[in-house]
């Protein structure tokens, strides 16, 4: 059976295993002796789970993927697949992908099964009749409970032989028939044995007499036992014993060494072992006569040799901890600096750690699978439990990478995954900051299981700060960064360390939040990139500072010393990795500190929150392209930016043992923190003092064109959304590391020509008052542009003769124009979404509406949607995967259809209303909807999608006033706000705003921002806080006014021989 068990079963406990089969018989095998037989492995006694909703599913995911989900709960329950939304704060925004369950889901009831130990399936036969048998073992308790050293025992009815320790810590040892327990033949040594100290336990069976040797001394003897015992059908363990429940009782502590022997071992022979296994580690027994031997000497893995000759391997249950050494070896007397090789210590010897709550994976089966729409967007998405009414119970947090059939963005935001994992404690067992039921320290953290610590609304503070140091941290940057408009991809830490490659498919990589936890991997894979020219900029606090690494599913990380975090009963030599038997713990200690790749190396943690302070204020980050209101002494990032965790360069690292500055290690310091708390020096010893500086901002140029800004502190992204300035800082160091807001005006001109200019991010292309001229025989119909996917455009109008013109860039050069099809008219709209897919639509002659789609690789034919269109299309795409388009109809109704998969309804819905002119839809919030339309009255009308209904109604409508004279244009800008522009009907630019509460600068009131002007208004916002509204006047000359967050500028002549209603749409490059 050994060789059936696979790797998901010896980590989960042998859940998979009926307790019957193993409740049975032994088997002599062919070829095995009266000693020998195959009994099956007896599962772990179950758990229940003390939570009514407990869930897990894969960590990481690419669009297009599958995710499995694997749920305990005690109550009905619906499971939605959920992206998180703008809301850091609630789920209100969060939007629903899919609903896994059209009825409420029967409860489904789960158990663990915790506890490591041995399993030796090749058994001592069960009617075999030993005269004589020895137990030896090493072993070192963490605690005094019942637990089995060595047995072939059963409580209560299959009791072989057995070396336990009780639950006041005194070695025990039984040796019977095989059957049911009798209370004469388990006998106990008169002392109780020190925990966290090694002890050699021997016990002697000969002949119905027993001795038992504790440390080379005899220490109780008795008679009274069967003249001969025989072994009974309970599976051989070491590290346990069994009772009715399964597999239970397991060792809490260090096992080494242990052998079962055919004889009877006399006392010099016990004590000669014992002494020698003091002062160098045990060896493995000369002479034969083992049934049994395991020195535990292969430090990795879930197997163990058997050294008797006998064959009896061993299979490790919910796999325990290697590399801990054995009896001989002082493990703090390792030093905690310089050179040291555990491969070669002559004195470190082997063990394997054990531990009752050991459990790496749940292995639950799979309650619901879903494959993940390629076309979704990545970022953290969650598989939310709801009861009946909708509550929220339990969300299933996973990340979701880009399809591997998208183009990358220019963006990839690294999610500090192994930091979510370290804060778990999954079902109250153990975590990277709790150690294992009898304090053994957390070393290994499995990844198939319950991930609490990843809710994404989870509070880590006191309310006064409002503060969240794990998803919630991260999430601020995730949705500071949709919000401006910028495109990204998200990966785990895992997935860095197995494709360290995939960096280079991007411009920029944030490193975001409380990204503690680091694999070498991972860490050579930023240096690397660094050194090959890519850009960094790190928010994050407490970065690169422990060191883990993977086997499989199961996390590595040996924390020490206590003062910063590390477990009080870690020693020095305990620090090196079961992976490579390289040195753990400190990443600065481990030969890789953050300081080389980032610049800044953690120096404390806690106190109260502060703001950054400029000391660099001409630095080019604070100058351009946005100029910032700054001086020496400036505050940024408002009253949470500096708090929790923080790092500095090294010259503010206090102590005198801090390495020496290397040459090339230049950071220019932007900004710092300064606070009265404690910091650590370069070894973790606290050091006090008032007015330190705790966190600092940099810049770090490296050569190779590599490039590091670095803020360090856990609550920057918190800061992003409470201070204007340093959010325009980002957006500049975007800028200067090549991720640089363009965009791209067109018009067609008087002579029926389609121009264009575009801006750089600095200057207008190629002028601020020329044109590009790319093509003829444009009529009076407007152009529309749109981004479709990173460094992906497209331009498009109707011609003259009613033929649909397209042409597109893909990141070196413009096409062509392609003749798309003919009996067109007006503007065609057209939506870019999923990353490099692009719908188009547009109204026939017939008056219907067409759309043409772009899947990523062909494009469709045009799909009739639809008759008594009498507008121009209005179309977007909301909540990622999701489009709307709308008309005005025939009979002046709005007409309104949305695709979600699939088009709905079959035919138009009727918003109702009497218009004018073609509606507009806009999404907010990232999530809402509003369609705006101008009456027959010259009143802009509203009609607002709240995330479940529209409002005020489906047909009815807001009267936002005016006296307009054509459509209007929205810039969406911010959280929640948006700015409606549009044309009089005295032909001047008329505007007003929602600000997130309520209109400017009234219901029903417009500014008045200037003209006259002809045909409609251009309106793009980006740069956070900045719009541009353009309109071509009444000498066919564009002019373009500019909103910079705070003042509009006046109207700027950029030149042209124009036809009203230009276009512009922004787009983010990577140049």
């Amino acid at each position: 059976m050994a060789n059936e068990l696979n790797r998901r079963d010896v980590l989960r406990g042998l859940g998979g295993l009926a307790l019957t089969s193993a409740l049975g018989y032994g088997t002599e095998g062919k070829g095995q002796t009266a000693t020998s037989a195959s009994i099956a492995a007896v599962a772990n006694r179950t758990v229940a789970i003390p939570g009514a909703v407990e869930a897990y599913a894969q960590k990481s995911v690419a669009a297009g993927g599958t995710i499995d989900f694997r749920i305990h709960s005690t109550v009905p329950y619906q499971l939605s697949i959920v992206r998180l939304g703008w809301d850091t704060e609630t789920p209100s925004r969060d939007w629903v992908v899919q609903s896994l369950t059209d009825q409420l889901a029967e409860p489904r009831t789960m158990t663990i099964r915790p506890g490591s130990y041995i399993h030796v399936e090749n058994a001592l036969a069960p009617t075999a009749s030993l005269s004589q048998l020895t137990l030896e073992a090493w072993v070192r308790p963490f605690r005094h409970a019942w637990q089995g050293v060595i047995s072939q025992y059963s409580y209560p009815d299959t009791c072989g032989y057995g070396l336990f320790i009780s639950g006041d810590g005194y070695p025990y040892y039984y040796f019977g028939n095989g059957g049911a327990h009798n209370g004469s033949w388990l006998r106990a040594g008169p002392d109780a044995l020190d925990v966290q100290q090694w002890h050699h336990l021997v016990a002697v069976f000969d002949a119905g007499t027993v001795r038992l040797y504790v440390n080379g001394v005899e220490v109780d003897s008795a008679s009274g036992f069967p003249a001969t015992l025989s072994p009974g059908v309970a599976p051989l363990r070491l590290g346990a014993y069994g009772d009715s429940s399964g597999t239970a009782n397991f060792l809490d502590g260090d096992l080494a060494m242990p052998v079962i022997y055919s004889r009877a071992l006399s006392a010099q022979e016990v004590s000669a072992r014992a002494n020698a296994g003091r002062s160098a580690p045990p060896t493995i027994p000369m002479g034969g006569q083992m049934l049994g031997c395991w020195p535990l000497d292969e430090e990795t893995g879930v197997s163990v040799r058997d050294a008797s000759g006998y064959v009896r391997p061993g299979l490790i249950v919910n796999r325990g901890t290697w590399m801990i050494g054995g009896p001989s070896f002082n493990a703090e007397a390792v030093p905690r600096f310089g050179p040291y090789n555990p491969d070669t210590d002559p004195t470190r010897g082997h063990a394997l750690r054990l531990s009752s709550s050991d459990l790496y994976d749940c292995a639950w089966p799979i309650s619901h699978s879903y494959t993940i729409p390629s076309e979704c967007p990545p970022g953290i998405y969650v598989g939310r439990i709801s009861d009946e009414a909708g509550t929220r119970l339990y969300d299933v947090t996973f990340v979701v990478r880009r399809a591997t059939n998208r183009a990358p963005a220019p963006v990839l935001v690294l999610c500090a995954t192994n930091t979510w994992h370290a804060y778990n404690q999954p079902l109250g067992l153990f975590s990277f900051y709790a150690a294992h039921a009898a304090g053994q320290p957390t070393y290994s953290q499995g990844i198939d299981m319950p991930w609490t610590s990843a809710d994404p609304y989870q509070r880590w503070s006191a309310p006064e700060y409002d503060y969240s140091h794990l998803v919630r941290a991260e999430r601020f940057t995730h949705v500071w960064l949709e919000q401006n408009g910028i495109d990204y991809d998200v990966i785990s830490d895992q997935d860095l360390h197995l494709n360290p490659s995939v960096l280079g498919q991007y411009r920029t990589l944030f490193i975001l939040g409380h990204s503690e936890y680091w694999s070498v991997g991972a860490y050579q894979a930023v240096a690397d990139y660094l050194a090959s020219g890519g850009k960094v900029i790190m928010a994050s606090g407490n970065t690169m500072f422990w060191r883990v690494s993977y086997d499989g599913s199961v996390i590595e990380c040996r924390k020490y010393p206590t003062e910063v975090g590390g477990f009080g009963n870690a020693k020095w030599g305990e620090l090196y990795h079961e992976h490579d038997h390289q040195r753990g713990g400190l990443m600065r200690e481990a030969g890789h500190p953050g300081w080389k790749v980032l610049g800044l190396e953690c120096v404390g943690y806690d106190g109260p929150h502060v703001p950054y302070a400029v000391t660099n204020p001409t630095h080019t980050y604070f100058q351009s392209p946005e100029q910032l209101p700054v001086s020496a002494g400036t505050q940024l990032g408002g009253a949470i930016a500096v708090g929790h965790e923080w790092d500095v360069r090294l010259q503010q690292i206090p102590g005198s043992n801090t390495p020496a500055i290397p040459s090339d290690y230049t950071p220019v310091v932007l900004a710092e923190g300064r606070g009265s708390q404690g910091r650590f020096d370069y070894e973790c010893n606290w050091v006090g003092s008032s007015n330190n500086v705790i966190s600092e901002i940099i810049d770090w140029q490296k050569p190779n064109g590599g490039r590091v800004f670095s803020a360090g502190s856990i609550a920057v992204g918190q800061a992003l959304h409470a201070d204007d300035t340093l959010a325009a800082l980002f957006r500049n160091v975007l800028h200067h590391q090549g991720v640089v807001f363009r965009l791209n005006a067109m018009a067609i001109g008087q002579d029926g020509h389609f121009y264009n200019k575009s801006f750089d991010g600095q200057n207008w292309l190629p002028s601020s008052t020329t044109w590009e001229d790319t093509g003829s025989g444009f009529g009076n119909h407007p152009p529309t542009g749109v981004q479709w996917g990173p460094n992906r455009l497209a331009a498009m109008a109707i011609t003259a003769t009613g033929s649909f013109f397209y042409r597109s860039f893909t990141g070196a050069a413009w096409s062509s124009w392609s003749n798309f099809g003919s009996s067109f008219q007006g503007r065609p709209a057209a939506v870019g979404w999923g990353r490099d897919r692009l719908d188009l639509f547009a109204r026939g002659t017939d008056n219907h509406l067409y759309r043409k789609a772009w899947d990523g690789s062909a494009w469709t034919g045009w799909v009739d949607l639809g008759g008594s269109v009498a507008s121009d299309p209005s179309a977007i795409v909301w909540e990622g995967i999701r489009l709307s388009v709308a008309v005005r109809g025939t009979a002046g109704n709005i007409l309104y259809r949305w695709f979600d998969g699939a088009w709905n309804p079959t035919g138009w819905m009727d918003m109702g209303g009497s218009f004018a002119h073609a509606p507009t839809l806009v999404t907010w919030g990232g999530k809402y909807i509003n369609v705006f339309a101008v009456g027959t009255d010259g009143h802009l009308y509203s009609k607002h999608w709240n995330g479940s209904e529209w409002l005020p109604s489906a047909t009815g409508w807001q009267d936002l006033g005016g006296a307009l004279a054509g459509p209007v244009h929205v810039a969406v800008w911010g959280r929640d706000k948006f700015t409606l522009f549009a044309l009089g009907q005295d032909g001047r630019m008329k505007s007003k705003w929602w600000d997130g509460a309520s209109w400017g600068p009234s219901l029903t009131d417009w500014l008045d921002l200037g003209g006259p002007f002809t045909g409609e208004p251009a309106v793009v916002s980006y740069r956070g806080h900045s719009i541009s509204v353009m309109a071509v006047d009444l000498n066919g000359r564009l002019q373009h006014k500019q909103w910079d967050g705070y003042q509009w500028s006046g109207w700027q002549d950029m030149g042209g021989n124009l036809r009203g209603s230009p276009a512009i749409f922004r787009w983010v490059a990577s140049s």
